[in-house]
Protein backbone atom coordinates (compact mmCIF):
# COMPACT_ATOMS: atom_id res chain seq x y z
CA UNK A 1 0.00 0.00 0.00
CA UNK A 2 1.05 3.67 -0.90
CA UNK A 3 2.18 5.80 1.95
CA UNK A 4 0.51 8.84 0.90
CA UNK A 5 3.82 10.88 0.92
CA UNK A 6 4.34 13.34 -1.88
CA UNK A 7 6.91 12.10 -3.78
CA UNK A 8 9.95 15.19 -4.23
CA UNK A 9 11.38 16.35 -6.85
CA UNK A 10 14.26 14.63 -8.66
CA UNK A 11 12.38 11.16 -8.24
CA UNK A 12 12.12 9.04 -11.10
CA UNK A 13 9.49 6.86 -12.23
CA UNK A 14 9.19 4.28 -14.26
CA UNK A 15 13.00 4.66 -15.34
CA UNK A 16 12.36 7.68 -17.42
CA UNK A 17 9.79 10.14 -15.74
CA UNK A 18 11.73 12.51 -13.40
CA UNK A 19 8.67 14.73 -11.20
CA UNK A 20 9.32 18.47 -11.25
CA UNK A 21 6.83 19.61 -8.91
CA UNK A 22 3.17 18.99 -7.32
CA UNK A 23 0.71 21.24 -9.56
CA UNK A 24 -2.42 19.58 -7.39
CA UNK A 25 -3.01 17.36 -4.57
CA UNK A 26 -6.43 16.29 -4.27
CA UNK A 27 -8.55 13.44 -1.70
CA UNK A 28 -7.42 10.44 -4.03
CA UNK A 29 -5.04 11.66 -6.39
CA UNK A 30 -1.91 14.15 -6.37
CA UNK A 31 -0.84 15.68 -9.82
CA UNK A 32 2.92 16.07 -10.99
CA UNK A 33 4.54 17.96 -13.55
CA UNK A 34 7.38 16.23 -14.88
CA UNK A 35 9.99 15.66 -17.63
CA UNK A 36 10.03 12.34 -19.30
CA UNK A 37 14.01 11.49 -20.40
CA UNK A 38 12.94 9.43 -23.12
CA UNK A 39 11.09 11.86 -25.37
CA UNK A 40 12.48 14.86 -23.83
CA UNK A 41 9.32 16.68 -23.23
CA UNK A 42 7.23 17.67 -20.19
CA UNK A 43 4.43 15.51 -18.80
CA UNK A 44 1.89 15.22 -16.41
CA UNK A 45 1.84 12.28 -13.98
CA UNK A 46 -1.08 11.20 -11.82
CA UNK A 47 -0.30 8.97 -8.73
CA UNK A 48 -3.41 7.29 -6.82
CA UNK A 49 -3.26 8.06 -3.39
CA UNK A 50 -6.13 8.50 -0.80
CA UNK A 51 -5.90 10.55 1.78
CA UNK A 52 -8.67 9.09 4.09
CA UNK A 53 -8.93 5.42 2.77
CA UNK A 54 -5.32 4.30 2.03
CA UNK A 55 -5.65 3.20 5.84
CA UNK A 56 -8.14 0.94 4.28
CA UNK A 57 -6.75 -2.19 2.55
CA UNK A 58 -9.68 -3.14 0.92
CA UNK A 59 -10.84 0.41 -0.01
CA UNK A 60 -7.51 0.99 -1.38
CA UNK A 61 -7.39 -1.96 -3.33
CA UNK A 62 -10.99 -1.48 -4.52
CA UNK A 63 -10.25 2.41 -5.68
CA UNK A 64 -6.21 1.23 -6.99
CA UNK A 65 -8.70 -1.47 -9.50
CA UNK A 66 -11.29 1.05 -10.66
CA UNK A 67 -8.58 4.01 -11.18
CA UNK A 68 -7.01 1.18 -13.28
CA UNK A 69 -10.23 0.83 -15.42
CA UNK A 70 -10.39 4.20 -15.81
CA UNK A 71 -7.10 4.50 -17.58
CA UNK A 72 -7.88 2.09 -19.95
CA UNK A 73 -11.72 3.59 -20.86
CA UNK A 74 -9.53 7.09 -21.17
CA UNK A 75 -6.94 5.40 -23.00
CA UNK A 76 -9.16 4.20 -26.21
CA UNK A 77 -10.41 8.27 -26.30
CA UNK A 78 -6.52 9.23 -26.34
CA UNK A 79 -5.69 11.47 -28.81
CA UNK A 80 -9.07 12.51 -30.17
CA UNK A 81 -9.91 16.40 -30.35
CA UNK A 82 -10.34 18.48 -27.07
CA UNK A 83 -8.97 16.16 -24.74
CA UNK A 84 -5.07 15.25 -23.63
CA UNK A 85 -3.44 12.46 -24.93
CA UNK A 86 -2.74 9.59 -22.43
CA UNK A 87 0.72 7.86 -23.01
CA UNK A 88 1.62 5.67 -20.58
CA UNK A 89 0.38 3.83 -16.71
CA UNK A 90 2.28 1.43 -14.83
CA UNK A 91 2.36 0.33 -11.12
CA UNK A 92 5.16 1.33 -9.11
CA UNK A 93 5.65 2.26 -5.29
CA UNK A 94 2.58 0.00 -4.50
CA UNK A 95 -0.20 2.19 -6.20
CA UNK A 96 -1.03 3.23 -9.56
CA UNK A 97 0.18 5.98 -12.12
CA UNK A 98 -1.12 7.58 -15.40
CA UNK A 99 0.61 9.90 -17.30
CA UNK A 100 -0.74 12.54 -19.91
CA UNK A 101 0.24 15.02 -22.17
CA UNK A 102 1.50 18.57 -20.62
CA UNK A 103 -1.63 20.74 -22.35
CA UNK A 104 0.23 23.74 -22.38
CA UNK A 105 -2.28 26.81 -22.58
CA UNK A 106 -4.44 29.74 -20.46
CA UNK A 107 -7.39 28.31 -18.25
CA UNK A 108 -10.81 29.31 -19.70
CA UNK A 109 -10.99 31.49 -16.73
CA UNK A 110 -7.85 33.19 -17.26
CA UNK A 111 -8.33 33.65 -20.94
CA UNK A 112 -11.83 35.26 -20.42
CA UNK A 113 -10.09 38.23 -17.81
CA UNK A 114 -7.16 38.45 -20.72
CA UNK A 115 -9.85 39.27 -23.33
CA UNK A 116 -11.91 41.28 -21.28
CA UNK A 117 -9.90 44.52 -21.97
CA UNK A 118 -10.67 43.73 -25.91
CA UNK A 119 -14.60 43.50 -25.57
CA UNK A 120 -16.85 40.36 -24.86
CA UNK A 121 -16.27 37.11 -26.62
CA UNK A 122 -18.14 36.89 -29.36
CA UNK A 123 -20.78 34.04 -30.05
CA UNK A 124 -18.01 32.98 -32.93
CA UNK A 125 -15.35 32.88 -30.60
CA UNK A 126 -16.91 31.11 -28.29
CA UNK A 127 -18.43 28.35 -30.51
CA UNK A 128 -15.50 27.75 -31.91
CA UNK A 129 -13.31 26.17 -28.83
CA UNK A 130 -16.74 25.02 -26.72
CA UNK A 131 -17.08 23.04 -30.15
CA UNK A 132 -13.69 21.09 -29.20
CA UNK A 133 -15.06 20.78 -25.49
CA UNK A 134 -18.57 19.53 -26.60
CA UNK A 135 -17.07 16.99 -28.98
CA UNK A 136 -14.55 15.68 -26.51
CA UNK A 137 -17.15 15.11 -23.77
CA UNK A 138 -19.39 13.17 -25.99
CA UNK A 139 -16.93 10.35 -27.11
CA UNK A 140 -15.60 10.16 -23.79
CA UNK A 141 -19.22 9.62 -22.30
CA UNK A 142 -19.67 6.83 -24.80
CA UNK A 143 -16.92 5.26 -23.27
CA UNK A 144 -19.14 5.03 -20.24
CA UNK A 145 -17.35 8.13 -18.19
CA UNK A 146 -18.47 10.99 -16.92
CA UNK A 147 -15.88 14.33 -15.80
CA UNK A 148 -17.78 15.34 -12.93
CA UNK A 149 -15.57 18.27 -12.95
CA UNK A 150 -16.49 20.82 -15.22
CA UNK A 151 -15.36 24.42 -14.85
CA UNK A 152 -13.64 27.01 -16.12
CA UNK A 153 -10.19 25.77 -14.92
CA UNK A 154 -10.42 22.58 -16.81
CA UNK A 155 -10.75 23.91 -20.18
CA UNK A 156 -7.25 24.97 -21.56
CA UNK A 157 -7.53 27.41 -24.56
CA UNK A 158 -3.86 26.65 -26.51
CA UNK A 159 -2.23 29.22 -28.82
CA UNK A 160 -4.29 27.90 -31.95
CA UNK A 161 -8.01 29.04 -30.54
CA UNK A 162 -8.61 25.27 -29.63
CA UNK A 163 -9.51 24.08 -26.84
CA UNK A 164 -8.76 21.27 -24.57
CA UNK A 165 -11.02 19.20 -21.56
CA UNK A 166 -8.47 18.10 -18.76
CA UNK A 167 -9.12 17.22 -15.34
CA UNK A 168 -11.16 14.03 -15.84
CA UNK A 169 -11.41 11.54 -12.37
CA UNK A 170 -9.69 8.34 -12.03
CA UNK A 171 -12.12 7.52 -9.67
CA UNK A 172 -16.39 7.14 -9.76
CA UNK A 173 -17.77 9.69 -7.76
CA UNK A 174 -19.92 7.03 -6.41
CA UNK A 175 -17.09 4.90 -4.42
CA UNK A 176 -15.40 8.92 -3.84
CA UNK A 177 -19.10 9.36 -2.02
CA UNK A 178 -18.88 6.05 -0.52
CA UNK A 179 -15.86 6.75 1.47
CA UNK A 180 -16.49 10.07 2.57
CA UNK A 181 -19.98 9.17 3.98
CA UNK A 182 -18.19 6.47 6.06
CA UNK A 183 -15.76 8.75 7.30
CA UNK A 184 -18.86 10.00 9.56
CA UNK A 185 -17.60 13.70 8.02
CA UNK A 186 -20.37 14.26 5.47
CA UNK A 187 -23.62 15.62 6.73
CA UNK A 188 -25.33 14.52 4.14
CA UNK A 189 -23.44 17.02 1.20
CA UNK A 190 -20.60 15.87 -0.70
CA UNK A 191 -17.89 18.64 -0.73
CA UNK A 192 -17.76 19.16 -4.96
CA UNK A 193 -14.55 20.48 -6.42
CA UNK A 194 -16.37 22.70 -8.72
CA UNK A 195 -18.93 24.85 -7.09
CA UNK A 196 -20.79 27.06 -9.04
CA UNK A 197 -20.54 24.85 -11.84
CA UNK A 198 -22.36 21.37 -10.32
CA UNK A 199 -25.85 20.06 -10.67
CA UNK A 200 -27.83 19.79 -7.29
CA UNK A 201 -27.70 16.10 -7.71
CA UNK A 202 -23.45 16.17 -6.93
CA UNK A 203 -23.74 17.89 -3.89
CA UNK A 204 -26.38 14.81 -2.45
CA UNK A 205 -24.75 11.91 -1.23
CA UNK A 206 -27.35 9.81 -2.14
CA UNK A 207 -27.34 10.51 -5.71
CA UNK A 208 -25.35 9.29 -8.09
CA UNK A 209 -23.54 11.33 -10.45
CA UNK A 210 -24.12 11.22 -13.61
CA UNK A 211 -24.00 12.13 -17.72
CA UNK A 212 -26.72 15.17 -17.34
CA UNK A 213 -24.47 16.50 -14.33
CA UNK A 214 -21.93 17.09 -16.92
CA UNK A 215 -24.11 18.70 -19.56
CA UNK A 216 -25.65 20.92 -16.22
CA UNK A 217 -21.90 22.14 -15.80
CA UNK A 218 -20.84 22.87 -19.55
CA UNK A 219 -24.16 24.77 -19.57
CA UNK A 220 -23.08 26.98 -16.72
CA UNK A 221 -19.88 27.34 -18.28
CA UNK A 222 -21.04 28.25 -21.43
CA UNK A 223 -23.39 31.07 -19.73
Amino acid sequence: MADNSILVAGTVLNLRYRIEHVLNEGADMVTYLAHDSRKGIRVVVKEFSPLEWGKNMNLFEQGKREFMKMVGKLAMNSGKRGLAALTDWFMENGTAYVVEEFVDGTPLSRYVELKRGQGKLTMDQVMFFMEDVVKALRAVHRSGIFHGNISPEQIIIQENGEARLIGFPYIGYALRKKVYKESGMDGGIYPVANPGYASLEQYQLLENTVYHDDVYSLGAVFY
